[in-house]
């Protein structure tokens, strides 16, 4: 590794995945070195690949996209159009996880945090599993008030251990889209995961506070 470069290590499941792929297309090669720790389905029971202290220097950037992954118990169905392939990714049952045990999930990832002497930055949980289907939609009322409220405690938690981020305005989401959940849902291919093109805006903004 370029001890001269600047090192980002981005830390979480498919969405962080999705972030770095366009990242390291957003941060010149020639002054940064970007590091993948990510895993589709990531929870923040494992922190296996967190990287370790002597890995980071006051200089370097962790970035912590958890993706939402541990909001829910996991209840869930994927489908396929028979004819486009085009995957759904449906919440079957919306059984919330109490809110003490995200408290303690996200304490412990400060912990992790603080033995690390770099720039940190955690990006906030998108919406997921709106309006994924006719037998789905409606059924769970409480499916963005919850998602609200862990990110609220994820904030409480980790602002005073790292830069946070809003994902509405990283990834370039209108603010009244809170209250639109078919609006948002379009957003949604699979109904968890942005498009490209909107990982692509995320990386942007992203390039910009870490070159700033």
């Amino acid at each position: 590794m370029d001890s001269h470069k600047i090192r980002v290590i981005v830390f979480g499941g498919s969405h962080a995945g999705s972030l770095f792929k366009v990242l390291k297309n957003e941060l010149s090669s020639e002054h940064f070195v970007i590091i993948n720790r990510t895993v589709p389905g990531h929870t923040l029971e494992n922190f296996t690949l967190f990287p370790k202290q002597e890995e980071l220097r006051n200089e370097d950037y962790l970035i912590v996209f958890t993706g939402g992954n541990n909001v829910f118990k996991k209840n869930i169905e994927i489908t396929r159009n028979p004819r486009s392939q085009k995957k759904t990714i449906h919440l079957t049952e919306c059984v919330p996880e109490d809110i003490s045990v995200l408290e303690e999930l996200y304490n412990k990832l400060g912990e992790k945090m603080d033995s690390l002497n770099c720039k940190k930055i955690v990006i906030q949980n998108p919406f997921r599993h709106l309006h994924c289907c006719k037998s789905h939609n409606g059924k769970f009322p409480m499916i963005i008030a919850t998602q609200s409220a862990a990110n609220k405690c994820l904030k409480q938690c980790l602002q005073e251990k790292a830069t946070i981020c809003c994902h509405f305005k990283l990834f370039e989401i209108p603010c009244r889209l809170k209250r639109k959940s078919v609006k948002y849902s379009k957003l949604l291919p699979d109904k968890v995961h942005f498009s490209l093109n909107r990982y692509i805006l995320a990386a942007r903004n992203l390039g910009k506070i870490i070159t700033n």
